[in-house]
């Protein structure tokens, strides 16, 4: 009658085996010999860093030298900077370029920058994988001035204006970030439009 033989197999000999391989190690194991299990990184997690960045170079800018203005010039006075071109202090109760100045719009205009924002970041989330680059940086920085100008319409009932041409009505940093983001935008949109049509 034969023994039973019992074999004993190093452990460091173990995990060199490759029939041990068909065998899940437990993650506690894994750390102990310092396997780290490497995240998949989803690609669209990766272009939606584009639309924070827009956001956030809009947003920082913008109430950065509104803050600055505030603590230079008083408000509705001026600072000559050339014949055609002066930084002033002003509030602006509309939109964009001084247009509906009037105070009597305040909450529409309070209400609808919230749903620009909530529907800018709802489409952009949606859509961010079929989103060229330009364009989720455009949205991020509408959005950043959007935001920008709704803190001023909240705190002090108005926005704060201070670029001023002269021949143009006064606006501020946020007006040009929502301008540039839009203008862009419908630049991406035109140019995919007519390489549709080539084909």
């Amino acid at each position: 009658m034969k023994k039973n033989t019992a074999y004993v197999i190093p452990v460091k000999n173990l995990f060199q085996r490759r029939d041990f391989a068909q065998f899940p190690m437990p993650n506690s194991v894994l750390n102990a010999r310092g396997f780290k299990k490497r995240k998949k990184v989803d690609n669209k997690d990766k272009k939606i860093v584009f639309f924070y960045v827009g956001f956030s170079i809009a947003f920082i800018l913008d109430r950065a030298s509104k803050q600055i203005i505030l603590s230079v010039i008083p408000e509705n006075s001026h600072i000559e900077i050339f014949r055609f071109f002066r930084i002033t202090n002003i509030r602006n109760s509309g939109i964009c370029f001084g247009l509906f100045d009037n105070p009597i719009y305040l909450p529409i205009f309070i209400f609808t920058s919230l749903i620009a924002i909530g529907f800018i970041i709802s489409y952009v989330y949606k859509k961010r994988s079929e989103l060229p680059l330009l364009s989720l940086f455009s949205f991020g920085i509408i959005a950043g001035g959007v935001l920008g100008n709704l803190i001023d319409r909240i705190i002090f009932y108005g926005v704060i204006d201070f670029i001023d041409f002269r021949i143009w009505p006064v606006f501020n940093l946020a007006d040009s970030f929502i301008v540039l983001g839009v203008l862009t935008l419908v630049m991406i949109y035109w140019r995919q439009k007519d390489a549709s049509c080539m084909f």
